[in-house]
């Protein structure tokens, strides 16, 4: 379940909206694990804000939204290794 403010996006066009969506997909599928359950729906909103905060009118590369808004999980849960690259041996994290 996406958050409101990426499932409203009242704010881009469908092209755009679609590209937000991917990337906030692809970003919780990396990091979602690494939260506890009284913690997903906060991480869920901090992770929606974060890609929110770097997507434009035209932005179109899911995956640069998707490791921009990584980055800025990995500054807010620094012991979490919410990194957006994969592991050497395939594993995402």
């Amino acid at each position: 379940m996406r958050p409101r403010r990426i499932s409203d996006g009242t704010m881009f066009d469908p092209q755009v909206l679609k590209v937000v969506q991917a990337a906030y997909d692809q970003a919780w599928e990396r990091i979602g694990d690494r939260f506890a359950a009284h913690e997903i729906e906060r991480a869920r909103e901090e992770l929606a804000d974060a890609i929110m905060n770097v997507a434009r009118e035209n932005s179109s590369d899911a995956a640069m939204l998707r490791d921009a808004a990584l980055r800025v999980m990995s500054l807010r849960y620094p012991g979490r290794s919410v990194a957006s690259e994969p592991r050497p041996n395939g594993t995402e994290g």
